[in-house]
């Protein structure tokens, strides 16, 4: 008789477990999910049809085959849509945010985003009045000059203007019509170069030296920082106002692209589609963006996020923070390189600090498709959510130079975060991270970012040979095609050179670098509008995300 009870409380025991491991993994953890794994293994949206030596056309899931892309704003004008330009975003952004709102430069300095655009509009003024359309802006956009001359020559954009950021002061006549400087010092050792502009701006706080050409210009005696004003009026004249010049990027090398407006309302748009309905973007965000290794690409890449939040009347802060740790607590989105000192320590100096139970368990959860912030590491991440990591493609070098052959494929010395350490960052930041990939003079915002929701872990050698990007961005489409250099990637294996096209691509102003382009676009079928991004290649996976080769 002992043994018959010993029995069935042994079988009560069994079912017990079987039933509470069965509630937990099919009621308890399905019902925490933020995203199904049906929806994971499904992203993209595939055309249904491919050509000989190349993958059918991928998509972005929230545009559709037969949708147009994400084209921009959709502003209504009548009973007609409109694209919109940076003109609809800047009067908006001020409006919604009434001049509160602030940014927050990297030396530390905060102004409102009334008085950006006060000091802003003064500067525009100076420029219609001097005729100074082509403006040349050497210092970085996370400082207060360069971020306002920036602004302004957006604002000027409007009338005819363009903003042309360079990586440092040219050795050769770029036929601009003002140069933006950092100091004095730079300003003495320009050595004749002075005369190739009519006006030399420099944000520099002291007193102009004896002995400088009367060109030159301190930017404080231009702008005013006591005053703020929000708003910004703009009204449209006609339909084509997303077909004018933006900017213009130079390279190291000095060779520069262009990008019109419809490439920023279409990045704009896309950064803003990206969050889910119980993650979108309100007035009590705030983003910060840390500089280490982002200052060569910031003025291209920025923009699309730092509108989108504005347009939400949230701030903005730069900061050059080595340690994540010391961001602001009020930080609810971060933008980081992949290549960051920041991130380095996190899976290394960090991992080793944590409380291990509370991060194993945070692991584990992350594993089945459950967020927990159970293991953060600093109160400064309280109000964090979310992390955007950006990556460089690989052969970046490649893409700006339009060779007249694909290249071999060739692995690189770039380390790039596993899908484990992208888990381990989730649970030490109490916050998702999205993976973003970018060619960094050649498309604004970014060629793909992962799902937010997306915590899989993938077999060690899926990581050892590719990472995952997630699906393109809304802006753009892609195919990958099989190319003479490259035999061992087949495209009916889906894998080859990626080829996209789409509105947030820049055109090279070069001649010989355009004639280059032209020739080389030719062979994926150039009348379609077709880009080749030499030297990225990458296998699309079976739920339709794209990994790029390591």
């Amino acid at each position: 008789m002992g043994l018959w009870i010993i029995f069935e409380l042994a079988v009560t025991v069994v079912i017990c477990c079987w039933t509470t491991n069965w509630l937990i993994q099919h009621v308890i953890l399905d019902a925490k999910r933020d995203l199904q794994k049906a929806a994971l293994a499904e992203q993209a949206s595939i055309a249904p049809v491919r050509k000989e030596g190349e993958t059918a056309i991928y998509r972005n899931m929230l545009v559709p085959m037969g949708f147009p892309l994400t084209t921009g704003l959709n502003l209504s004008r009548g009973y007609q849509f409109r694209r919109g330009n940076f003109g609809d975003i800047w009067s908006a952004a001020v409006a919604v945010g009434k001049g509160e709102n602030y940014i927050c430069f990297a030396d530390g300095m905060r102004w409102t985003v009334g008085t950006v655009n006060h000091a802003a509009k003064q500067l525009r003024a100076y420029f219609m009045q001097e005729k100074l359309a082509h403006v040349g802006i050497v210092p970085s956009v996370s400082t207060r000059g360069g971020f306002i001359c920036a602004i302004a020559a957006f604002m000027a954009s409007l009338d005819g203007g363009v903003a042309h950021f360079l990586p440092a002061v040219p050795r050769k006549d770029r036929a601009l019509d003002v140069l933006v400087i950092d100091s004095w010092e730079i300003a003495a050792r320009l050595n004749g170069s002075e005369n190739w502009y009519k006006r030399i701006i420099v944000c520099d706080h002291s007193a102009k030296p004896p002995g400088l050409p009367a060109n030159l210009i301190s930017l404080h005696e231009l702008i005013d920082d006591k005053e703020s004003d929000d708003t910004f009026k703009y009204e449209c004249t006609d339909d084509t106002d997303d077909n004018k010049e933006f900017l213009r990027i130079s390279n190291v090398s000095m060779e520069t692209t262009s990008y019109l407006q419809g490439s920023l309302v279409s990045s704009v748009a896309n950064f803003i589609k990206t969050f889910p309905m119980a993650q979108s973007l309100s007035e009590r965000d705030k983003l910060t963006v840390v500089l280490d290794q982002l200052e060569e690409s910031l003025a291209l890449q920025i923009w699309s996020k730092l509108f989108a939040v504005l347009l939400h009347g949230s701030s903005i802060s730069f900061v050059k923070a080595s340690d994540l740790r010391t961001i602001s607590s009020s930080t609810t989105l971060l933008v980081v390189s992949g290549q960051a000192q920041g991130i380095k320590d996190l899976v290394s100096t960090q991992l080793q600090k944590c409380n291990r139970f509370m991060f194993s368990w945070a692991i584990s959860l992350l594993s089945e498709g459950v967020f927990s912030g159970c293991a953060r590491i600093s109160t400064n991440f309280a109000n964090l959510r979310c992390v955007y990591i950006m990556n460089e493609v690989a052969c970046a070098r490649h893409l700006n130079f339009f060779p007249e052959e694909i290249p071999q494929r060739e692995s690189t010395d770039v380390r790039r975060l596993t899908r484990i350490q992208l888990n381990q960052i989730r649970a030490l930041l109490g916050a998702r991270v999205v993976m973003e990939l970018y060619a960094p003079y050649t498309i604004m915002g970014p060629i793909a970012q992962t799902n937010i929701y997306d915590y899989r872990i993938f077999p060690a050698l899926v990581d050892a040979t590719f990472t995952c990007y997630g699906t393109l961005s809304t802006s753009l489409e892609g195919k990958l095609v099989d190319s003479a250099a490259n035999p061992d990637l087949s495209s009916a294996k889906r894998q080859g050179l990626l080829v996209v096209r789409g509105f947030t691509i820049g055109k090279p102003l070069e001649q010989e670098r355009l004639d280059r382009a032209m020739k080389l676009v030719q062979n994926f079928h150039g009348g379609e509008g077709w880009t080749p991004l030499v030297g990225v290649f990458g296998i699309w996976g079976s739920d339709g995300c794209f990994y790029e080769f390591k």
